[in-house]
């Protein structure tokens, strides 16, 4: 979403229209809690992009996008989305600021795959089940399994790019 307020609830209205209000998105359901999903991901890390690189039918009622997502990591981001890696308490706070020092600023490009769900009687998608590897990319920059390990460790987003909803 990019653009003036009016665009945005016009795209909405234009998703409202073939997604169904109780889409079942994996760690939640809804369509409000699938915008609203988006909407924290974009305010968490900056200039969020996500290039669409191919579709591919699996079933009369499934569909898989093949995705490119990149963004840049932000000290916003690592506040809120890696917290415990600016924590002042905890162990390991030299190895943790060092981390953060190679992720800061950082842009980083994931694949991944967005499933997609048909009902054919009501027109609609029910199901999306998103994923990216965010693995990959940050092992690239903090070059070994233990670092990315720590970055994970406590991180309000999982391995493979969903952020976590807490249970109500």
């Amino acid at each position: 979403w990019s653009g003036p307020e009016e665009f945005y609830a016009e795209d909405l209205e234009r998703l409202r229209v073939v997604v169904a209000p109780d889409v079942d998105a994996g760690a939640f359901t809804g369509f409000e809690s699938l915008v609203a999903n988006w909407r924290t991901f974009t305010m968490l890390f900056a200039d969020v992009q996500i290039r669409l690189e191919g579709l591919r039918q699996i079933a009369n009622d499934s569909l898989i996008a093949s995705t490119i997502s990149s963004f840049t990591i932000t000290m916003q981001s690592l506040q809120n989305v890696f917290p415990h890696l600016v924590d002042d308490a905890g162990d390991q706070k030299q190895r943790r600021e060092r981390i953060v020092s190679q992720l800061l600023g950082q842009r980083i490009a994931l694949t991944g795959s967005v499933r997609f769900g048909w009902d054919s009687a009501s027109k609609r998608v029910t199901k999306l089940y998103a994923q990216a590897d965010m693995v990959s990319p940050l092992l690239q920059l903090v070059s070994s399994p233990e670092a990315v390990s720590i970055i994970f460790r406590g991180a309000l987003i999982t391995p493979d790019c969903n952020l976590v909803v807490a249970k109500a």
